[in-house]
């Protein structure tokens, strides 16, 4: 008769839902266009579908448009190995959400 009616499962659920603010807004960095026109250029100059570029990286089409589009997720993994498939150096921007460094002490902040 000891036994809990709340699984384990849920309990770790419950206890993580305390460690996420309610307001807090999670942003991921998106490729910039430098970086969505280099493969886009680079997938035309060999006359590949964005399916066919898809299928030699192991991705979803999907992944592919949304990389052109600009619209995708940095994702340093798949754009080395569009860089490997295509032969070419990719430009690795990113453009807004969560920056990696710490603030520029220039800007006022330390």
């Amino acid at each position: 008769m000891g036994k809990s009616s709340v699984s384990k499962g849920a309990s770790a659920v419950a206890d993580a839902d305390y460690l996420r603010d309610e307001d807090e807004e999670i942003k991921f960095e998106t490729v910039n266009h430098d970086c969505s026109l280099a493969v886009q250029n680079a997938r035309l100059a060999k006359d590949w579908t964005q399916a066919q570029l898809a299928k030699a990286v192991n991705e979803k089409p999907s992944a592919i448009l949304d990389l052109e589009a600009g619209t995708a997720q940095y994702n340093a993994d798949l754009i080395n190995r569009i860089e490997k498939v295509l032969g070419v150096k990719i430009p690795r921007g990113r453009k807004g959400g969560a920056r990696r460094r710490g603030k520029n002490p220039a800007a006022g902040g330390f």
